[in-house]
């Protein structure tokens, strides 16, 4: 949570990893990370708008977990 209003959202995380180094096992990822780049993401702002965007071609449903259930 990033503000008082304790919105949902999520982070975004993005490994730096040292250049020319082969990634192809665990191991060499733990090796070559240098550092990580994020980004705090609200979803009611990531949302605004988007249906507009789209010019109400597409249809959205947001779940949270693992079931995709309507509760209201």
């Amino acid at each position: 949570m990033q503000d008082e209003k304790k919105l949902p959202g999520f982070q975004l995380l993005l490994p730096i990893y040292e250049r020319g180094i082969h990634l192809e096992t665990a191991e060499d990822r733990r090796r070559a990370l240098q550092g990580w780049v994020f980004a705090s993401i609200r979803i009611d702002e990531l949302m605004q708008g988007i249906v507009a965007l789209t010019e109400d071609q597409v249809e959205f449903d947001v779940f949270e977990g693992d079931a995709t259930s309507r509760t209201r």
